[in-house]
């Protein structure tokens, strides 16, 4: 028969996680010997797999082991795989710090100030609810969770378990404190200094746990206070609270090792001071949860979950706390219009995002005309399940390239103004380019402020067309104007290419990161390889810093003709050359058709280098989405789009080893978007995070 099938989550080193497996193997085969069982363990990419492996290999299991490095807010199962799913002391990490607004206190206090407490609090019930359903999807009928964590008792701060008896601030803001009095590092780095975990409650766990209650039975919640670090020497005991929370120190106040070795021994003075060899008291939180079976409650199941791709989006996509900006009055479909939520969905590392570039229409095109065009754009891509729209912002470019442009430039409407009409027409928002550093701040600073108006809240920040360019604006002021608005997100560009010949794009993705990017977008993909080099590069450095990479969506379009083929090229993408004569092979023959054969044979090129992406790079930790666009105005490379579209969104979601479905959902049609009916269908899909929460007209 198939084996039990065990998963221990968050497991560090494995010194503990070994001590729980031999009981929970123990307990097994007292039970149901001679049947075998398979045990799991998970950490993020940037833990010490060496020494994982080395401790379990040490330990001798009776039983199958595998090892995961994943996040365990992503899918990290199939569905219905696992019997017993386990977490001992990791779940009060959250899934990322919310952002902490500098003043004079110290960032760890700055967490018990009410409103900054609310806003971990917030985020911390949004990453455990994420957690649960992620574990309902892998729990087998019948199966078990067991997690543990560090709570908060009588809902005491993030840190409070670390402050000492005589009370005042934690152990680890007078160890920062004395090394800035000491000039080990500087004050500016101590302010920062933050740990992204939050404490919860017996009532905060019980709560997350209500919300996945259709297919999470609640067995119990128990709450207890342990002694620890008894018999331990002071210097013992902080090394351990250092060991713990250096990686969260040193990344994000921004000190090297030898400074954080400065901080370490300060904290020694002030356990021994505090504590001692007394040890301390920590509170723990354990929640015990069976999964319901899936048949006989699927339809109580139906009216607790949230449609299809949002059904993350009442958690996990919520993880980055990114602001919410009120509809202005606009509701556009039965399930309501939250302008922000595709920025959300964009910043979610727990599910893959597909999105469809367009074009806004010529200059001069009138309003009417413009709502027209796009409401043909948006009954073509209707069918498919995307979760938003790019509208792209057309610049010359001609100083990246000395070569003629192949296809001659022509201005567009400004691309807010063509945006504004496809929620109306979808029910779905845009992802609205802007091409920042042709403006001043002035000028940047009203087009801000014009698209806001026009109820745009996800922007991509796009810099010079190339190195010779001089902005009128950085792409960092550009970023703080955005960041001033409240309601509004935005992501960036990224150029594999560039990569390639200069080695610094990751660091790229990382100083953008720093100035509030939420994602990134490629531009087109031909080259497998170079994107494969990128994003590893971009996970060792986010491990080495200690921080979570951000989503990439790599961009694919179709080609057809030897000229748009040029283009691409001239665009600055990298096409191979055994690409480029596969599909000059097809453009070129004599027999009927050549166009769309050449068409199918990009789109073919292109499925490929997306699979051969995901099987060398899927699982390096960055969390990948698609977008699908158009590089010209032939009819077969326009038709392509929707079948590449269709092509790619396949291999990627089938990649997350999780089921997955489409939903139809009704989209009353704006005034200016009627056309041929009061109602019109628009597509909706996603990785279902639970059998129970996949919809009728699954594809």
């Amino acid at each position: 028969g198939e084996p039990f099938v065990v998963a221990d989550l968050g497991v560090a080193a494995g010194a503990n996680a070994v001590s729980v497996a031999r009981l929970v193997i123990s307990e097994f085969m007292g039970r149901r010997p001679g049947e075998a069982i398979s045990y799991a363990f998970e950490d993020l990419p940037l833990n010490d797999w060496t020494v994982l492996a080395q401790t379990v290999s040490a330990a001798e299991l009776p039983c199958f082991t595998s090892f995961v490095p994943r996040s365990f807010y992503e899918p990290l199962f199939p569905p219905a795989s696992l019997s017993l799913s386990l977490s001992f002391i990791t779940l009060h990490w959250l899934s990322e710090a919310p952002r902490l607004s500098a003043d004079a206190v110290l960032a760890m206090e700055r967490h018990t100030a009410a409103d900054v407490a609310a806003e971990w609090r917030d985020q911390a019930h949004v990453d455990l609810v994420s957690f649960l359903r992620l574990r309902a999807t892998e729990l087998k009928d019948g199966g078990e969770g067991v997690y543990l964590m560090v709570g908060g008792g009588a809902a005491l701060p993030v840190h409070e378990w670390a402050r000492p008896p005589s009370g005042g601030p934690s152990i680890f803001s007078v160890a920062l404190s004395r090394a800035v009095a000491a000039g080990d590092i500087d004050e500016a780095a101590a302010m920062a200094a933050s740990v992204a975990y939050h404490l919860r409650t017996d009532d905060e766990v019980r709560r997350a746990a209500g919300e996945v209650g259709a297919s999470l039975e609640l067995l119990d919640v128990t709450s207890a206070e342990v002694r620890v670090a008894e018999g331990r020497s002071a210097e013992e005991h902080a090394d351990l609270a250092w060991a713990i929370h250096s990686n969260s120190i040193l990344s994000s106040s921004g000190i090297g090792d030898e400074a954080g070795e400065r901080v370490r021994l300060h904290l020694r003075d002030v356990v021994a001071t505090e504590f001692g060899d007394s040890g301390a008291t920590i509170s723990y939180v354990s929640l015990a949860v069976r999964r319901r079976p899936r048949e006989a409650n699927a339809a109580s199941e139906e009216g607790a979950v949230a449609p299809a791709s949002e059904a993350v989006a009442t958690a996990a996509l919520e993880s980055r706390r990114l602001p919410r900006a009120a509809p202005a009055g606009c509701s556009y479909s039965q399930r309501g219009w939250d302008p922000m939520w595709l920025a959300r969905a964009l910043a979610d590392p727990a599910r893959p995002t597909f999105l469809f570039g367009s074009t806004p229409p010529r200059d001069g095109t009138t309003a009417a005309e413009a709502a027209q065009i796009c409401a043909k754009f948006v009954a073509r891509s209707r069918a498919h399940a995307s979760d938003g729209f790019i509208v792209y912002d057309i610049q010359d470019e001609s100083s990246r390239n000395a070569e003629s442009r192949p296809f001659p430039f022509r201005r567009t409407i400004d691309p807010s103004e063509y945006a504004q009409h496809f929620p109306p027409a979808s029910g779905k928002s845009t992802v609205l380019y802007k091409a920042c550093s042709e403006a001043d701040e002035a000028a940047f600073a009203s087009w801000l402020d014009g698209a806001q108006r026009r109820n745009h809240h996800t922007l991509n920040l796009v810099g010079p067309s190339s190195s010779g360019d001089t902005p009128r604006i950085s792409m960092e002021r550009a970023a703080a104007l955005v960041n001033e608005r409240p309601g509004m997100a935005f992501g960036c560009v990224t150029i594999a290419e560039r990569h390639l010949t200069k080695g610094t794009e990751h660091l790229n993705l990382l100083r953008k990161a720093g100035y509030g990017a939420k994602w990134f977008i490629s531009q087109a993909v031909y080259d497998a390889e170079a994107t494969i080099k990128l994003l590893h590069d971009y996970a060792g450095e986010c491990r080495r810093r200690g921080c979570t990479p951000v989503k990439i969506l790599l961009t694919f379009a179709p080609v057809g003709r030897p000229k748009t083929l040029q283009f691409v090229k001239w665009l600055g993408v990298h096409v191979p050359s055994a690409v480029e004569e596969r599909i000059l092979a097809k453009a070129n023959a004599t027999e009927s058709k050549t166009k769309e054969a050449a068409v199918l044979e990009s789109i073919d090129v292109c499925c490929e280098a997306l699979q051969r992406i995901l099987q060398m790079a899927g699982g390096c930790g960055v969390p990948l989405g698609l977008s699908v666009e158009s590089l010209s105005g032939f009819r077969e490379e326009i038709d392509g789009c929707f079948e590449l579209f269709r092509r790619l969104q396949a291999t990627m979601l089938d990649s997350v080893c999780s089921p997955w479905a489409v939903r139809w959902y009704r989209v009353p049609v704006h005034s200016m978007a009627r056309s041929h009916s009061e109602e019109q269908l628009a597509a909706d899909a996603g990785p279902e995070m639970a059998e129970e929460e996949q919809a009728a007209g699954s594809i």
